[in-house]
């Protein structure tokens, strides 16, 4: 095995522990045994118009340095608590690319992942199943200055792309 391959490997569990599933790698359809925002430490989105139960984290403000002992050093005084405020989820993601000026459209494919509890068992109360999802569409690019477009994703329970474009070709090369 190469050091590219042992890399290759590293990098395809970090992102299985991080993000979940993805590029044929774990299971598209996993059961998790919480939530799946407990579960991973990224790699969800809620929706913008969610409610407020599935848009904030409420452990967000929970105190995490009460535990343990105190042995008579300046860790003995604990430490402000931050401001309640409500943490909300992400609802979105960006990505940049430049495109050529004959281009006429951009093709994007989305995937991600449904989850939806399931029934709790006596031994699993909180299991929560993934639907892999994934929709490829095509953006029209107008030849504009800036233009902006919103396309929404079929079957994705509000998901939608929305692309902003500018033209580069009004900018000029800064000369130092």
């Amino acid at each position: 095995m190469t050091p590219a391959d042992v890399r290759a490997q590293l990098v395809a569990g970090l992102q299985l522990d991080l993000v979940g599933p993805h590029d044929g790698i774990g299971d598209a359809a996993e059961t998790l045994p919480q939530h799946p925002s407990r579960w991973y430490l990224t790699g969800f989105l809620v929706p913008f118009d969610a409610g407020e139960s599935q848009a904030n984290d409420e452990d967000a403000g929970d105190d995490i340095d009460g535990a343990g002992e105190r042995g008579g050093t300046d860790d003995d005084t604990a430490p402000e608590k931050a401001a309640a405020s409500k943490t909300r989820f992400p609802s979105s993601m960006g990505l940049s690319v430049l495109l050529p000026t004959e281009a006429s459209q951009l093709q994007v494919t989305v995937e991600w992942g449904d989850y939806q509890p399931l029934e709790p068992e006596p031994n699993q109360p909180n299991a929560w199943l993934r639907k892999p999802q994934q929709k490829t569409l095509t953006v029209g690019i107008e030849h504009k200055e800036r233009w902006r477009a919103d396309v929404p994703i079929p079957g994705s329970d509000g998901m939608r792309i929305s692309v902003t474009g500018r033209s580069l070709l009004g900018v000029k090369n800064a000369k130092a």
